[in-house]
């Protein structure tokens, strides 16, 4: 307590370097904090489901194809494997769906599933009212399970609802349950049916669109789950050759499965936050190092009275601890200020689960990490002082003669490596951004400006999928949007642009077929023959489609660059065919009739693929509507939804966005993380420019008699300038150095994430050494002034 009391007056006689110690401290443990408040959200807290370690996703695995590597799941399958498997206590399987739901004459689009009844027992979540799915619902069917969010915003919580039938695509079903608040899937569903017996999952071996959920058995792992499911799958792949060759399984946890979109840029943020952590306590360590080296007489003169080194040691490290417990607390309160904002940022790239918050886990984790700063900040300043002869201090005669600056090497050390870490930060930082400028502006290879884009959907039992009421629908919404004022173009296509595509394997002709090798995946969609011209995508080669390419004719298709050049590298590829399938699936003769420029995909790891665009005509399959106008394309929403409900009241008009939007949030992860590494790269700039500004003015202070002896021999007000500034220019140069060379190794991982930079990008480089000497030099102008105003005759009497 003795020593607590006296660290507590240290602190307060010196409130100066108590404030800048403690904001210090404060940014970087909040910083980290923060950083492990998303971890724990996303890694640490478990899925709301009952012993979610013991849930486990399976997949059905090609052993040939990697792109295959993880693929959906037939019902016929599953149930084979139900009955075989030993590994699992159950299992269940669901199915993506879409759903109409119809109330006063008011239809509205909702996100579900088709589900097993035993999806639920394997989770280990029951209803908060009402029952789950039995098995004689799968046979019967007619019952829907409500999420709770989606009950309490369509039909205000009603606990009478239970029992009560609602209208989903034209049928009746009965609301048999309401699943609890903390339920959660992938994809977010809205409510769940029972699959069918009857339906072309559970029944067609070859429709492998399910998802299943297993739990392990107590006791067993992932290794001997995944044993056992390759055997039955190669039992099945032979007596199932014409769908299961070549097929096997692979079991995941559930946990990973669903964290694996934002798992890349976890370590980078870890990583980043070490760093700034690593920047603080240099800091710190350079503030209490100059603080100890103006108290060694203090030190020398106690150890003189009888106090011994581990006493003197103990002392030095109560103090940063103190610190680092203020600091750490100011950090946390700065954090609890701060949370929604943070939960505003990155939620939105988060798994619905993850909500992040300040719980008993993260007050431990800021406690871990105050302690570990204060032990690490005070030891090697502490260490420093008590390695030497405590009484050299006494035979100094005069502060004058101790301008040896004891510890401006250690100090110096310290500067340069924040620069370095903070130049490490800063690249990332700047390769992020111009990931992010090249996914939003350079070589689009499109034309944005003024084009609306939006999806109209149908329901399926009133307009089956290729039937002639859908392909007459489109077609005549299409002819009056091109009829309406402001409007230039405008193009149908079965996905909106930028959106993800469904992959294909293609055989090209004349190329002899080896089931053995891999396939050759292209994406594939159906576009009208504006659609081009609409979105502003160029025709490299050929022709675009033309009425005349409606079915019955020859079937045409139109490839990206891409395809072209890696399917028929060097050659005109006009005239070539195709068919989509591989052995016996096969598909009719497609002949290629014009290239277009790639449509370069957004988001982080983005890549150029093969793509193939069908026309509509031939394959009528519609969904998104592009219209290019000459005004602001917002003002012709009422107007086409007022078109729609002329023509069907309940047909409904959703994912309406501009394209410069849709482009936008194409690139919302390679956004978000550019965010984050701005921040801390912000951060670590700012603590670094506080650690050259105090070891510059140290400089100046202790150096105080030997500039004015300077001086008072004839030199400058200007050379002093420019005597400290070349002081903080040499630190920032070795920092700036060794930074960049330690970037352009951690770089290599960042950019694995990052699309159109490469981790020795020049321009990067080149900006980020700039900023680093133009913030020092913003350091050091204010300690170079004050070296410049030095009055000699002072100087030289001063003690």
């Amino acid at each position: 307590m003795a020593e607590l009391k006296f660290a507590f007056r240290q602190l307060l006689k010196n409130p100066g370097f108590t404030t800048v110690a403690v904001l210090t401290l404060a940014l970087g443990i909040g910083a980290n904090t923060a950083i492990f408040s998303i971890l724990n959200a996303v890694l640490l807290r478990p899925l709301p489901f009952l012993d979610p370690k013991a849930l486990v996703e399976l997949n059905q695995s090609h052993r040939k194809d990697p792109l295959l590597a993880e693929y959906g799941v037939s019902g016929p399958n599953y149930k084979d494997w139900q009955a075989t498997s030993r590994s699992f206590s159950s299992m269940g399987i669901q199915e993506w769906a879409e759903f109409w739901l119809t109330r006063k004459d008011h239809t509205s689009k909702v996100r579900g599933q088709r589900a097993s009844a035993s999806l639920f027992e394997t989770l280990g979540r029951r209803p908060i009212l009402g029952r789950g799915f039995q098995q004689q619902d799968e046979r019967a069917g007619g019952v829907v399970l409500l999420g709770n969010d989606f009950w309490k915003r369509q039909f205000g919580a009603d606990t009478n609802l239970l029992g009560e039938k609602i209208l989903l695509n034209d049928e009746p079903h009965t609301v048999v349950g309401i699943l609890p608040p903390t339920f959660w899937m992938p994809g977010q569903p809205e409510l769940w049916v029972p699959i069918p017996d009857s339906s072309r999952l559970m029944t067609n071996r070859g429709w492998a669109m399910g998802r299943v959920v297993g739990r392990l058995k107590p006791g067993l792992t992932i290794r001997q789950a995944q044993a056992e499911m390759e055997m039955i799958a190669e039992r099945l792949s032979k007596q199932y050759p014409a769908e299961n060759k070549d097929w096997s399984v692979r079991v995941s946890a559930l946990h990973g499965k669903v964290i694996q979109r934002v798992r890349p840029a976890l370590p980078v943020l870890s990583g980043v936050a070490g760093f700034v952590l690593l920047i603080a306590c240099a800091n710190m360590g350079n503030l209490l190092l100059a603080r100890a080296t103006g108290r060694q007489k203090e030190i020398a003169i106690r150890a003189a009275l009888g106090a011994g080194r581990a006493h003197l040691f103990r002392q030095l490290i109560t103090e940063s601890a103190v610190l680092s417990v203020i600091g750490g607390t100011a950090g946390l309160l700065v954090l609890f200020w701060s949370q929604r904002l943070i939960a505003k940022l990155i939620g939105p790239y988060l798994p619905h689960f993850a909500v992040i918050e300040l719980d008993a886990t993260v007050f431990g984790f800021a406690l871990l990490i105050t302690l570990l700063t204060g032990l690490f900040s005070g030891l090697f300043p502490g260490s420093r002082i008590l390695m030497g002869p405590l009484n050299e201090s006494l035979c100094k005669a005069s502060h004058r003669n101790s301008t040896d600056l004891a510890g401006s090497g250690p100090r110096s050390g310290l500067v340069v490596s924040e620069v370095a870490l903070a130049t490490v930060l800063l690249v990332g930082a700047g390769l992020t951004l111009r990931s992010l400028s090249y996914l939003l502006n350079a070589d689009l290879r499109i034309n944005p400006a003024n084009v609306l884009a939006f999806e109209v959907a149908l329901p399926d039992e009133r307009y089956p999928a290729e039937s002639p009421q859908r392909t007459q629908f489109f077609e005549e919404v299409l002819a009056r949007i091109k009829a309406l004022p402001d409007v230039k173009a405008a193009a149908v296509a079965m996905f909106m642009p930028y959106a993800s595509r469904a992959q294909t394997p293609v055989v090209l002709e004349g190329r002899p077929e080896n089931l053995a090798e891999p396939a050759r995946w292209t994406g594939s969609s159906s576009v009208s023959p504006d659609f081009f011209d609409t979105i502003g995508l160029l025709l490299l080669e050929g022709r675009g489609f033309t009425k005349e390419d409606r079915r019955g004719a020859p079937e045409v298709a139109i490839v990206n660059e891409t395809m072209a050049r890696r399917y028929w590298p060097g050659e005109n590829v006009i005239g070539k065919r195709f068919a989509f399938g591989r052995g016996t699936g096969r598909s009719e003769w497609f002949t290629i009739v014009g290239v277009v420029r790639d449509l370069r995909p957004g988001g982080t790891r983005a890549s150029m693929t093969p793509d193939v665009y069908r026309c509509s005509y031939q394959s009528p399959w519609f969904r998104a509507f592009v219209v290019r106008t000459s005004g602001n394309p917002l003002k012709l929403i009422a107007r086409i939804q007022g078109l729609l409900e002329s023509l069907d009241k309940r047909v409904v008009l959703e994912e309406v966005e501009t394209l410069d939007r849709v482009l936008d949030d194409s690139a919302s992860d390679c956004q978000a993380l550019a965010l984050l590494l701005l921040v801390f790269a912000g951060l670590a700039l700012a603590l670094s420019t506080v650690g050259i500004y105090g070891v510059i003015s140290y400089c100046v202070a202790q150096r105080r008699h030997e500039l004015g002896v300077r001086l008072a021999l004839g030199a400058q007000k200007k050379d002093l300038a420019i005597l400290v500034l070349s002081w903080g220019g040499r630190l920032t140069m070795f920092g700036t150095a060794l930074g960049l060379l330690l970037s352009c190794w951690l770089a290599r991982i960042l950019v694995r994430s990052l699309s159109g930079v490469s981790a020795t990008d020049a321009i990067t480089l080149t900006s980020v050494s700039l900023i680093s000497m133009a913030v020092a030099f913003a350091a050091c102008l204010i300690p170079a002034r004050r070296a410049a105003r030095i009055d000699p005759i002072q100087a030289i009497r001063y003690e």
